[in-house]
């Protein structure tokens, strides 16, 4: 109930403040020193506005702009001439609402003394080391740190205790642009530019694979795999938000699936024929700009009941510590429970066979889930506690986190349920740690 309040109270300051914004329009295109409440960014200009029609939809004047040195798009909900005050209405959002990873920035973005139209998407002329979330750590320079620091502190002992009113007064001192929403972290200004180059792609066809969190509109990065539509065998596997190269595979129906994969989300296919891509069973999900074949994917998180197998987690052999390249999908995991406080989750820890021996366990007091060092536990057990003990250092990771050990249950069951002979040539496929949706 609380925290209903608080949301509403955040969207009516923002709704207070779209109506003022109009009232001196001249006044925007004045400001010399601009700080934009930025609230996400995207790859891709298509995904930007439909999160800027999401907003609208609520009532609140949103906006869109392009962020040339970063190669983003970004959906903004205030342009101000002071930094404290964008600030103050970023710690307003985070600490009093939904609106958990508002951020400022400092610069200029194209487009933003007006609306943007909202008219046909663009392709990125990057690469795929374009960064769909900004991170904060690498971008904030130390004397901005220092400045958020302080400001945090200044609004939580004092400027931002009596209630909503502050806040609007504030906001109503600065005649702008609105919105406001949910996505990345803060940033202030980047060092260097990112200098990137179109890829060259030699292949038949371009494909762009646009894959989005459906429910809270953010890009999401991952694998893709890229199928033969006829003989069903793999082509390649290819990264989402970037541009890709693909041939036609001589099947009779020049046709592909595309297939989404990517943890936490249920698994979609999509069918395309790549002469004819666009038509009445797919115009839905494809569309073409220039010569590139664009294919959306609306991810839906997985559901109560739902069991996922988290296919990129690898451990040491006889041991319950985690591989490094394993440490990307646990961290989707943990994204997973920190999006809905309400997930509940068991995790199912599977072998290869089900012998009896030494195994290495995670020491508590250590803590180094990702690397075997001296410092962890020696055990004599049966491949069944191996699997109990793997799944539990994937649950102290993500408690250690910040997640409550009371969402997560932790069951080991050795080699009971495989899914290949322990001597098949997939055999491997077998170590495997499962993830079941209890509650949502």
């Amino acid at each position: 109930m609380l925290k209903s309040t608080l949301i509403s109270s955040a969207v009516g300051m923002l709704v207070f403040f779209s109506v003022h914004a109009h009232q001196a329009p001249n006044q925007v295109n004045n400001i010399e020193r601009k700080s934009f409440v930025v609230i996400a960014a995207f790859n891709f200009k298509y995904n930007a506005k439909r999160y800027t029609e999401y907003i609208r939809d609520k009532d609140m004047n949103a906006n869109y702009a392009y962020n040339k040195q970063r190669q983003l798009y970004y959906v903004y909900s205030l342009i101000s001439k002071e930094d404290e005050k964008a600030k103050e209405l970023v710690w307003k959002l985070r600490e009093d609402s939904d609106f958990d990873d508002a951020w400022v920035f400092r610069g200029e973005l194209k487009g933003d003394q007006e609306t943007p139209e909202l008219i046909r998407i663009d392709l990125p002329k990057t690469n795929s080391t374009i960064q769909t979330q900004v991170k904060s750590n690498e971008n904030i320079s130390e004397s901005s740190k220092d400045g958020i620091k302080s400001d945090k502190k200044n609004i939580s002992s004092g400027t931002r205790s009596g209630s909503d009113s502050t806040i609007k007064e504030t906001i109503n001192s600065d005649q702008s642009t609105t919105t406001s929403l949910k996505p990345v972290s803060i940033v202030t200004k980047r060092k260097t530019a990112i200098k990137e180059e179109e890829p060259i792609i030699k292949e038949q066809y371009k494909l762009y694979i646009n894959t989005v969190n459906a429910q809270k509109f953010k890009e999401v990065r991952g694998s893709i795999e890229i199928r033969d539509h006829q003989r069903d065998k793999k082509l390649k596997t290819v990264t989402s938000h970037k541009l890709v190269g693909i041939n036609d595979p001589k099947n009779g129906s020049h046709s592909i699936k595309i297939v989404s994969r990517i943890f936490g989300f249920r698994p979609i296919e999509h069918v395309i024929n790549l002469d004819n891509p666009v038509n009445d069973s797919t115009s839905n999900y494809v569309e073409t700009i220039g010569d590139s074949i664009v294919v959306h994917f609306d991810l839906e998180r997985l559901q109560m009941g739902e069991i996922a197998v988290m296919w990129n987690v690898y451990f040491f052999k006889d041991a319950a510590i985690m591989r490094p390249e394993s440490k990307s999908e646990v961290n989707s995991l943990l994204a997973m429970l920190k999006e809905n406080d309400k997930l509940k989750i068991k995790i199912h820890g599977h072998t290869n066979g089900s012998s009896h021996g030494k195994l290495l366990h995670l020491n508590l007091n250590d803590k180094d889930f990702f690397s075997i060092s001296g410092n962890h536990m020696e055990d004599t057990g049966s491949a069944k506690k191996l699997s109990e003990y793997r799944g539990y250092t994937i649950q102290h990771y993500l408690m250690d986190q910040g997640i409550d050990e009371s969402r997560m249950q932790v069951v080991g069951w050795g080699g009971k349920k495989m899914m290949f002979d322990k001597h098949d040539t997939q055999a491997r496929k077998n170590v495997r740690v499962e993830v079941e949706i209890l509650e949502i």
